[in-house]
């Protein structure tokens, strides 16, 4: 640009030199001041402020001259877009830092949007009924167990005096024998006269002894019986005292979980609530830099580039020159009108862009759920950004023009096609139809009718594809785990899904009920089918989706109970399903009770399914036996 400009120079001075000796001076050294700026034309490399220096010397050097002088004028023109490009450039590196910001604001409203509903999710889960459920069972086990251990200690006391009579005839019958048989032994020593008498006591020993034997075996037939009912007893105490531990074990993780999730609860809104800080002070920052040292630079590159246009407008009059003169000096000033014009349409342009980021931001703001404090002022922001846009689309619309008009007749194919592209992002970047934000929004920014919106909508439905057939391996294989360990708690939790739909439909089929019409199922018994039907038959428009960066968070409009939002992770051009930490961390607790329920639950499939479950009486009594307060809110 410089370089033609020194050869446009030296033409329109031959042409001139019939002007004053003064403006003759200034064009020459307004001429040497920019070649000292140009490699190409022999002269020394410069720093920016160097360049600053020189070029604001030729442009004052020729500025008083310009008004009617051809030749000053476009130097003048060239000189000011020069320094109007410097302005410009500074513009856009503060421009990229206002990107910079709005990018961290759209992270920011992603954390937002993702601490809020797990607040708001925990804190929808109310197990107040639960817990109150399994202490009212352990109150009704303690009022039970008393009673049965008494009973129990008084049939085993019953049982060990009956084992005591036992025990001491068994004893005197063994001793009368004893006595018998000693007295035989004294009998068969003496003479049959002495014996008899011995002999008749002996045999009345005998008698005894039996008789002793006999009121034993009474004795012993009412302790089998009295033992049968003690073990009974026993037994139900020995129950009772186990189902009462392990509903308090339920207890404990009921009231475990009610206090982590309370506490996770109120960190998140606590985060949240950092989150919404972090937002209102990052608005504040872009407002100060936008309104600040970013419109100043914008104000001084537009003010530059106008007066550059203006300077080039004059030398495209072609002034008092000589006719051949002025006529190249009329064409080389149309060419300087186009390069003033189409810098100023630039400016324009990339502020509309700016405008349109910033719209599309404050609305996502505006409409944060649950609402940002200064939601309406996001709001209005937004309308006022999207006005500036509308706005500046027309300024760069009729600068762009401006370059058209000058470049009417130019055989130039190079300027041509500059201007060709330029017109055309400038329609792209006004068109309101089927153009995606990151066509008029700096790069890393997105809204919700971009393109990686469609993209993330097209993964949220493969993913919901694949939850349908129900294929856990599949589905797990379509997702990210930030921690691997929860692959198995997901995998947990989704295979009790898997069977608590299917024992919906066989209890459905052979005992002509669903499960949640199946009494005392508590929680279990809404896992069912209908459960998840409104889940299954979900499609990505069911879903909220904010996108920052690499980062998307799909919340569901209508949430199931304790249903966290999705989260997808841009990785390798594709995005896919990830569980964050957090959620996996909720699986892995929910996982500690899974696996027991898990095995009673595939038995009363395979009882079903091969018949030896019959009714509906005999599988709630295989629940309540193995499950028992297992089974959160049943009865």
């Amino acid at each position: 640009m410089l370089t033609r400009g020194l050869a446009l120079g030296a033409l329109l001075l031959a042409g001139a030199c019939d002007r004053k000796d003064s403006a003759h001076y200034a064009v020459e050294e307004a001429q040497r001041l920019i070649s000292i700026l140009t490699a190409d034309g022999g002269g020394m490399a410069s720093t920016s402020a160097e360049r600053l220096a020189k070029l604001t010397e030729a442009y004052e050097l020729v500025k008083e001259y310009a008004k009617d002088n051809p030749a000053a004028a476009v130097i003048a023109s060239r000189a000011r877009a020069a320094l109007a490009q410097i302005d410009a450039q500074k513009a856009a590196e503060l421009d990229q830092a206002a990107v910079d910001i709005l990018g961290s604001l759209r992270r920011s409203l992603a954390l937002y949007t993702q601490n809020s509903a797990v607040a708001a999710m925990l804190a929808n889960v109310d197990l107040t009924e639960q817990t109150a459920s399994v202490s009212a069972q352990i109150r009704q086990i303690d009022a039970e167990l008393g009673g049965a251990q008494t009973q129990a200690q008084q049939a085993n006391a019953v049982v060990a005096t009956l084992t005591g009579k036992i025990d001491a005839l068994r004893a005197e019958a063994k001793a009368k024998r004893a006595a018998a048989s000693a007295l035989r032994q004294q009998a068969a020593g003496g003479t049959a006269q002495a014996g008899l008498p011995i002999i008749q006591e002996a045999a009345t020993a005998m008698q005894q002894a039996d008789g002793l034997d006999a009121q034993a075996l009474l004795l012993e037939a009412e302790r089998t019986s009295r033992q049968t009912d003690a073990q009974a007893r026993q037994a139900r105490a020995d129950a009772l005292v186990s189902e009462k531990r392990r509903l308090e074990a339920d207890l404990a993780l009921l009231t475990a979980k009610a206090q982590n999730d309370k506490t996770l609860a109120t960190d998140s809104a606590s985060i949240a609530q950092l989150n919404a800080k972090t937002i209102a002070e990052q608005v504040a920052a872009y407002k100060a830099l936008a309104e600040g040292d970013l419109a100043a630079a914008r104000k001084r590159a537009v003010a530059g580039y106008q007066e550059a246009l203006a300077h080039a407008k004059v030398g495209a009059k072609g002034g008092s020159l000589e006719s051949k003169t002025a006529q190249v000096a009329a064409g080389s000033g149309k060419l300087a009108v186009a390069s003033a014009s189409q810098a100023l349409a630039d400016v324009q342009a990339t502020q509309a862009r700016s405008q349109e980021a910033l719209a599309a931001t404050l609305s996502l703001l505006a409409s944060a759920q649950p609402p940002l404090p200064g939601a309406t002022d996001y709001q209005a922001g937004a309308d006022e950004a999207t006005k500036n846009f509308d706005d500046l689309i027309a300024q760069a619309r009729e600068s762009y023009a401006a370059v058209r008009e000058s470049l009417d007749g130019v055989t130039n194919e190079t300027l041509k096609a500059r201007l060709t592209g330029a017109l055309a992002g400038l329609e792209l970047l006004s068109s309101k139809q089927g153009v995606t934000p990151e066509q008029v929004a700096p790069p890393g920014l997105a809204s919700p009718a971009s393109s990686e919106q469609a993209a993330v909508a097209k993964a949220l439905d493969e993913y919901l594809d694949i939850q349908r057939t129900m294929d856990i391996d599949a589905m797990l294989n379509a997702m990210n785990f930030e921690n691997p360990e929860h692959r198995e708690a997901l995998r947990s939790m989704a295979e009790m899904s898997k069977l608590l739909t299917e024992l919906d439909k066989l209890t459905t089929e052979k005992l002509g009920k669903p499960l949640k019409d199946l009494p005392g199922l508590g929680m279990l018994g809404t896992m069912g089918a209908d459960a998840t039907k409104d889940a299954l038959n979900r499609t990505s428009a069911d879903y909220n989706i904010v996108i920052t960066g690499n980062l998307a968070i799909a919340t569901a409009k209508k949430p199931a109970p304790m249903e966290p939002p999705a989260k997808f992770l841009l990785t390798k051009e594709q995005w896919v399903m990830t569980i964050d930490a957090q959620t996996g961390a909720m699986l892995a607790q929910a996982g500690q009770m899974v696996g027991p329920i898990k095995g009673v639950l595939t038995g009363l499939v395979e009882g079903l399914k091969d018949g030896s479950i019959k009714d509906e009486q005999q599988l709630m009594a295989i629940l309540q036996a193995k499950l028992g307060g297992m089974m959160p809110g049943g009865k």
